[in-house]
């Protein structure tokens, strides 16, 4: 089972976070640290068709995008394809 910390604000190590789509299985799994459980995973049926660049940090709200990340990010990776679960850092 996962564990999921809060976040350690300036003075900590931070967390690795890794969001892992599946187009093949409509299925999404959140990693966090290396780690997922059942409840980290999601169906997304027919996925989301995209026309714009990859976006990090804001998330769809009812009437448009918002709530924005409140933090630093320190990398950013994307891979074509869905990483097996033993190559997620």
């Amino acid at each position: 089972m996962a564990r999921f910390a809060r976040a350690d604000g300036r003075d900590g190590i931070g967390h690795r976070v890794a969001v892992v789509y599946d187009d093949a299985t409509d299925r999404v799994k959140l990693y966090v640290d290396g780690q997922t459980g059942a409840g980290a995973t999601a169906d997304l049926p027919n996925g989301r068709r995209t026309s714009g660049p990859l976006q990090i940090g804001r998330a769809r709200t009812g009437d448009g995008w918002g709530e924005y990340l409140h933090g630093d990010v320190d990398e950013v990776r994307a891979f074509a394809g869905a990483l097996p679960d033993g190559r997620i850092p």
